[in-house]
């Protein structure tokens, strides 16, 4: 397995819906890992897996998980 092949990984990249985080996740995607989105609300985690760049991306939003701001 190359170090660029992450088929077989599963990532959580909080912080995901923009910048730096969705950068992040967007390369993981990219290099075949499964990604959980997490963002502060479920639209935001929404937007950021409809980005046609992403392939691979699946949301997790903050109700999921049981956080409340």
């Amino acid at each position: 397995m190359s170090v660029f092949d992450l088929s077989s990984r599963t990532v959580l990249v909080t912080g995901a819906t923009s910048g730096i985080g969705f950068e992040t996740a967007r390369q993981l995607a990219e290099r075949g890992a499964t990604v959980l989105v997490h963002g502060r609300t479920a639209e935001d985690a929404q937007a950021a897996t409809e980005d046609r760049t992403v392939k691979r991306l699946t949301k997790l939003a903050d109700q999921l998980v049981g956080h409340h701001a």
